[in-house]
């Protein structure tokens, strides 16, 4: 919940709290089972017992749906964006934004893919992804959606 402002990730941390078995900062040393449950034991010899573990391994790249394959744009086998160079300039396909809006694009994605093209047309007038107003969502209970800048950024003059 760090990515959140930190009233809404301290409310969000405090309310789960009661209902859930919460070590923040911890880190765990050990996973072993024990007759049913699986245990996780943290570095400060605390256990944690439960039926079962959810493991998050990390993010993929979200580039399957923009019909990038259509653009002639290559990816690489980690599904990110695989570029092509000739005389140190990247070149890509004219019909990129084309493509994308032929895909199931978003609105927010209509802005980001017009930059990216810019960006890689026009290496020498680079210009910053449109990240102001970008919405965000947390599917849980209870949810949690934003727009725009966190407090702390706004305070600390970051935005």
């Amino acid at each position: 919940m760090e990515a959140l402002d930190a009233e809404i990730s301290k409310r969000f941390t405090d309310q789960n709290a009661k209902r859930w078995n919460v070590h923040l900062d911890a880190t765990v040393t050990d996973v072993r089972t024990d007759e049913d449950d699986v245990v996780v034991v943290l570095e400060d010899g605390t256990r944690v017992a439960g039926e079962l573990l959810l493991v998050a391994t990390g993010r993929r790249p979200n580039t399957d749906d923009l019909g990038l394959d259509v653009a002639g744009v290559t990816l690489a086998t980690t599904g990110t964006l695989s570029s092509t160079t000739s005389g140190g300039r990247h070149r890509v396909s004219g019909r990129l934004v084309t493509a994308a809006r032929r895909s199931s694009s978003s609105t927010w994605r209509m802005p980001k893919l017009r930059t990216v093209a810019h960006n890689l047309a026009h290496p020498d007038d680079l210009r910053a992804l449109p990240h102001d107003w970008v919405p965000s969502a947390v599917f849980t209970n209870p949810q949690i959606a934003s727009v725009g800048a966190r407090s702390q950024d706004l305070e600390d003059g970051r935005s």
